[in-house]
C-alpha cells in the first residue's frame, strides 16, 4: 500500500489514499461515520501510519478529523486542537500569508466553493513579498476553513488584534468579500 501522507505542521498531517487503498482498507468513503466501529478502526490505522511516516502525534485532546471525496479515493486531514483553542477563540479571524498569487488563487478558491456559505467576511491585503488573506468563519470550530486553506498557505495570526493591525499596516487589496471576488463568483 504506497499511501501518500504529508505533515501539513506538527499538527495537521494529510493523507490521500486511492479507491483501491480504500478497499485494502475495506472501507467506502461514502460509510465512513465517526459513530461507526469500522470507521474508528480505519481512522486509527491511518493514525499510525502517520505517526510512523512523519513522527505526527497529536497529545491528549480533541481530534479534528475531516474526509473529502475526489476523483480516484479521498483525502482525511487529522488536526490536533491546540490546548488555547476554545469555541470563542476559533471563531475569530484569521490571518493566512501566500508566497505566490497560483497558491493564493487555488486556496481562495476551493475554500469558497467547499466552505463559502461559512466564511462571514474575507479580505485581502498585501506586503512587498507576500499576500495575506483574513478570514472570519461562522462555525463554532473554524477548523474546516481553517485547514482546507492550510494546504495552501500559512496560518499566522489569530484575531479581532491581529485583523486590525494588518489592516492599518498593509496595502489594502479587496476590503470585502476577498474570497467570492477571488473565485470569479462576485456578481458585477
Amino acid at each position: 500500500m504506497d499511501l501518500t501522507i504529508k505533515k501539513i505542521s506538527e499538527q495537521k498531517v494529510k493523507i490521500t489514499l486511492s479507491q483501491q487503498e480504500l478497499t485494502e482498507f475495506s472501507v467506502e468513503y461514502e460509510q465512513l461515520d465517526c459513530g461507526d466501529d469500522d470507521t474508528r478502526d480505519f481512522l486509527l490505522q491511518l493514525l499510525e501510519l502517520a505517526w510512523q511516516a512523519t513522527g505526527f502525534y497529536p497529545e491528549e485532546g480533541r481530534l479534528y478529523v475531516e474526509a473529502y471525496p475526489d476523483a480516484d479515493g479521498c483525502t482525511i486531514f487529522f488536526a490536533a486542537a491546540a490546548e488555547r483553542d476554545t469555541a470563542a477563540s476559533v471563531c475569530t479571524p484569521v490571518a493566512f500569508y501566500f508566497e505566490t498569487v497560483d497558491d493564493l488563487l487555488q486556496g481562495a478558491q476551493t475554500l469558497f466553493y467547499r466552505y463559502g456559505h461559512r466564511i462571514h467576511k474575507s479580505a485581502l491585503y498585501q506586503t512587498d513579498s507576500r499576500y495575506i488573506l483574513i478570514i472570519h468563519p461562522l462555525d463554532q470550530s473554524g477548523m474546516d476553513s481553517v485547514l482546507l486553506l492550510s494546504e495552501y498557505g500559512q496560518p499566522f495570526a489569530r484575531g479581532d488584534l491581529a485583523a486590525a493591525v494588518i489592516g492599518e499596516h498593509c496595502r489594502t487589496v479587496i476590503e470585502k468579500d476577498a474570497l467570492e471576488k477571488l473565485s470569479g463568483s462576485a456578481k458585477a
